[in-house]
């Protein structure tokens, strides 16, 4: 059983969070862009980069992507978290992504990998249309300064860079100037009720105490993933969403 896989977005209908939904959609019309995506640990960087992904290469009308039915769509749900976060190298040759949308783990990324990403431009002149660096708060200072030069290349392609929001402080001054940063973690109550139902209905785990819900958001600060691993672990043992479960 995998609850946060298989509840994870797969359209903006399904974002918990409408606000930033609307945002992200915004930007993405404005494409390409630079963004730091914030929120806290588990509050869906790296799910909102993926959906920002998908409704850039979504082949329906702008207004309903992304479609997740579409072959662009399907393609990306089938690479991004089957493969997992690899090196660098060239498109197409072990790494994760595909030649349209390439994922670093900052974590260990060096600024080696960062220069030969750049001649990589210089010597083949093309570029995916979606660069996503995870955990950019965990990059080496060396590396996020050779960030900046992207930056001021005006290259054609977007960068979304995914940051911690306790971690922000780890980000150099001059890096942070230069994207756009959207705050994801904006939820409104009624909208992580409504993801609470939708699990416990789908997974028929019954609800004992009608309060449950609530005390299960709260207990969890509101963060989603973590939500979703509470919700699992009720549903693994069986008894039911309540006050003594939570």
């Amino acid at each position: 059983m995998n609850i946060k896989a298989k509840y994870r977005p797969r359209t903006w209908a399904e974002w918990i969070g409408r606000r930033s939904a609307a945002e992200a959609q915004q930007l993405v019309r404005c494409a390409p862009f630079q963004v730091g995506l914030t929120d806290v640990i588990g509050g869906g960087k790296s799910t909102m980069g993926y959906m920002m992904t998908k409704h850039l290469h979504c082949e329906a009308e702008q207004e309903t992507r992304p479609c997740a039915v579409c072959p662009a769509c399907l393609e990306v749900e089938a690479k991004w978290w089957r493969t997992g976060i690899g090196p660098i190298g060239m498109p197409g040759e072990g790494i994760f992504g595909s030649n349209w949308f390439r994922v670093f783990d900052c974590t260990t990324l060096l600024p080696t990998d960062v220069k030969a990403l750049r001649d990589e431009f210089a010597l083949y002149g093309r570029m995916p249309k979606v660069y996503v660096f995870d955990e950019l708060h965990r990059a080496q200072i060396p590396t996020q300064e050779l960030f900046l030069k992207f930056l001021e290349e005006d290259l054609p392609g977007s960068m979304i860079f995914c940051i911690a929001k306790d971690h922000i402080g780890k980000i150099t001054k001059a890096l942070l100037q230069r994207l756009y940063i959207l705050d994801i973690g904006k939820r409104e109550p009624e909208e992580l009720l409504a993801l609470v139902k939708r699990v416990t209905e789908g997974e028929r785990i019954e609800v004992v105490d009608a309060s449950a819900p609530e005390r299960l958001i709260e207990e969890c600060a509101c963060v989603p993933r973590d939500i979703l691993n509470g919700l699992e672990i009720v549903a693994i043992e069986g008894r039911g969403l309540s006050l003594q479960a939570v």
